[in-house]
């Protein structure tokens, strides 16, 4: 027959391996808890990154598009600079020749004058 002592001790120990038991469940329960925690803080972390590289991507493009337009821009600006160089070079060129074809017209009707005064002259008698 057990001994009362004994009883006692034994119980105390079931009581005590009881709790130990229960505590170890506590804590595995806590611990399984925060890691699924941390698990679904990893995985919206990693969906908030996946979102932010698709954005960033996205903005990757759309500079790269402007930069594709600035330099078509830049393209046709230089074009036009040439156009319009060579525009100015044709009026000068142009008014350069205007004003040869004025000098030039200008001095025919001078000697026209003057021949037609002289052939004038030349049939006027000579008052002496």
């Amino acid at each position: 027959m057990p001994r009362p002592t004994d009883r006692g001790l034994h119980h105390d120990e079931e009581e005590r391996m009881g709790l130990l038991q229960e505590e170890a469940s506590n804590r595995l329960r806590n611990g399984n808890r925060r890691l699924e925690e941390t698990r679904r803080a990893a995985a919206e972390s990693e969906e908030i990154g996946m979102n932010v590289i698709t954005e960033l991507q996205g903005q990757r493009e759309g500079i790269m598009r402007t930069k594709a337009h600035y330099d078509d821009i830049d393209d046709q600006l230089g074009i036009s600079k040439q156009i319009l160089r060579s525009i100015g070079v044709k009026i000068s060129t142009d008014r350069f020749l205007l004003f040869v074809v004025a000098f030039l017209l200008t001095l025919a009707n001078v000697v026209v004058v003057y021949y037609k005064i002289q052939k004038v002259l030349s049939y006027i008698p000579l008052v002496r």
